[in-house]
């Protein structure tokens, strides 16, 4: 999400099909970098939450709530790629012209706003739902190991 947030998304999926073509500069520069990032992240995020929770447990859990709230907001309006034409800005680049604009990967198309179809509504809602029972069974599952 925060790759997400911060426009690094793409950045990382090219690094990652490079590695597919056998380029390993991206690898080095790129793919490396944030692994060990994440690793790092979750390791120290970890621990601190668990702190948290043991400390302050209702503030640590508004937070959370806070995060996973804000998330949904981040990721919401849906949007799609769209292809570029002559006149856009693709990466601080003018199209001048149909060639340049028909030459550039849909990986860097900008992004578009859409209203959804009913069918995509209710897929986003049938995982949320199955997002919501994945983790009511672990809660459950987390109490019977306790006792």
């Amino acid at each position: 999400y925060l790759v997400l947030v911060l426009g690094q998304y793409v950045v990382i999926l090219d690094a990652i099909d490079g590695i597919r073509r056998s380029e390993f500069d991206p690898v080095l520069s790129v793919v490396l970098p944030v692994g060990i990032g994440v690793v790092i992240g979750v390791v120290v995020i970890s621990n601190l939450v668990s702190k948290l929770l043991v400390r302050a447990r209702s503030a640590t859990l508004g937070v959370l709530l806070g995060l996973l709230i804000g998330a949904v907001f981040g990721l919401w309006p849906f949007r799609a790629g769209r292809a570029p034409v002559v006149g856009d800005s693709i990466r601080g680049q003018l199209i001048e012209t149909t060639a340049e604009a028909e030459a550039i990967k849909p990986s860097r198309w900008p992004l578009e706003s859409f209203e959804p179809s009913p069918g995509v509504i209710l897929g986003s809602l049938a995982l949320l739902g199955i997002g919501f029972l994945v983790s009511l069974g672990i809660t459950r599952l987390g109490r019977n190991e306790r006792l």
